[in-house]
């Protein structure tokens, strides 16, 4: 089964885990709302604002089932409410491109560290040069 995702981060083009690696299907890009970007240090990462305003740039891609599992342990998403989860795996219904599934920061994550807002909500590359996690 596919499966379109929405990646905002180092699964990005031109990132070190760059879904062109996996031979996915790149569909173009895209813009969430209701979302702003966290910087992890060496990868972004998205929470849940609720406001419009908040939006986060990324591209959507075309995923198969094996690749989404890799891309879920890349993430540390286990399963669904998983308290060890470091992402959550959301749907998210775009303008564009439908229904995508979408990576979150899991709340609990997000509360114990005081992390710096990427203010206009795109991922520049900071490690793009670095050769990947995989």
């Amino acid at each position: 089964m596919k499966h379109k995702l929405f990646v905002y981060g180092t699964l990005k083009t031109n990132q070190p885990n760059t879904l062109l690696k996996w031979s996915c299907r790149y569909i173009g890009p895209e813009v969430i709302e209701g979302y702003k970007m966290l910087d992890m240090g060496a990868f972004p990462a998205i929470i849940p604002t609720k406001r419009r305003s908040d939006m986060v740039g990324g591209e959507v891609w075309e995923v198969s089932d094996g690749t989404l599992e890799v891309i879920d342990k890349l993430e540390g998403f286990f399963d669904e409410g998983n308290p060890r989860n470091l992402y959550n795996r959301e749907e998210y219904e775009t303008d564009v491109n439908g229904e995508v599934f979408v990576y979150v920061l899991n709340m609990e994550e997000s509360n114990r560290f005081e992390y710096a807002v990427i203010e206009d909500g795109n991922w520049d590359g900071m490690m793009a040069d670095n050769g990947g996690i995989l």
